[in-house]
């Protein structure tokens, strides 16, 4: 697929169209309804419990495995809640593309990879002006050190996105308006907002976010790579 690096690093982000098959939209559609039924099923609200994002922790199957760092025991714990062909699109294909617009950060810290770095599903529940999300920059949630390393979001349509349900604005630019299936790239500093979802359906996005290394939490967390140091979100390297 050809991207156009040069408007990305003067824009700040890309808009890749057909950038998924049917079958890899099917599969994260699927993925993504699962988890939604559960939420349900428990007697949770996407939006009052979830604030219309679903993240790995929301996964039913509980595993005590270092599937934050760890390539082959992420796979397996994806691969509770999802199949093989999903797990190969995020670690490879998506990783790939992403790599594509990312600088190489090699140097005594990091190992100039591409690792999956946050993943998330956004789920805006129908008729519902308050399933929105201020302006923002994705780089604004964390702290300096960990803005060093280059990142970028995937944003993923499963549904076609309007302005109805809810699709994405970036400053300066006018409304994105764009058909499932289509990849929009974005750097950590771009700001971006998103409105209610007043339609009569679901609107679902597939979010994954890549490194150019290992993004370390300078705060006490529980999870830790191989070294000890302690992970932001995840670590799992792409592509090797």
């Amino acid at each position: 697929m050809d991207l156009d690096i040069d408007k990305f690093y003067r824009e700040g982000f890309l808009i890749l169209e057909n950038g998924l098959t049917p079958k890899e939209l099917d599969c994260l559609r699927n993925e993504c309804d699962a988890l939604v039924n559960h939420i349900y099923n428990i007697g949770l609200d996407i939006l009052e419990d979830f604030g219309c994002v679903i993240g790995n922790d929301v996964n039913p199957v509980q595993s005590k495995e270092k599937y934050k760092s760890e390539k082959e025991t992420y796979r397996r714990y994806r691969l509770q809640i999802s199949d093989e062909y999903s797990v190969d699109l995020i670690l490879g294909k998506i990783a790939r593309l992403a790599g594509r617009l990312l600088p190489s950060t090699r140097n005594d810290k990091n190992d100039g990879g591409v690792y999956l770095f946050n993943e998330q599903f956004i789920v805006k529940p129908p008729r519902n002006s308050r399933a929105r999300f201020e302006w923002h920059q994705d780089s604004e949630y964390m702290d300096e050190k960990s803005r060093s390393v280059p990142s970028i979001a995937c944003w993923i349509a499963l549904d076609d996105m309007s302005k109805e349900n809810g699709t994405l604005y970036i400053e300066p630019y006018p409304i994105i308006e764009v058909q499932a299936g289509t990849i929009i790239f974005m750097s950590g500093f771009v700001k971006h907002c998103s409105f209610g979802n007043v339609s009569s359906c679901f609107r679902r996005v597939y979010m994954p976010q890549y490194s150019a290394g290992i993004v370390y939490n300078p705060k006490l967390s529980l999870d830790q790579d191989k070294s000890g140091k302690q992970l932001l979100a995840l670590g799992v390297p792409c592509l090797n």
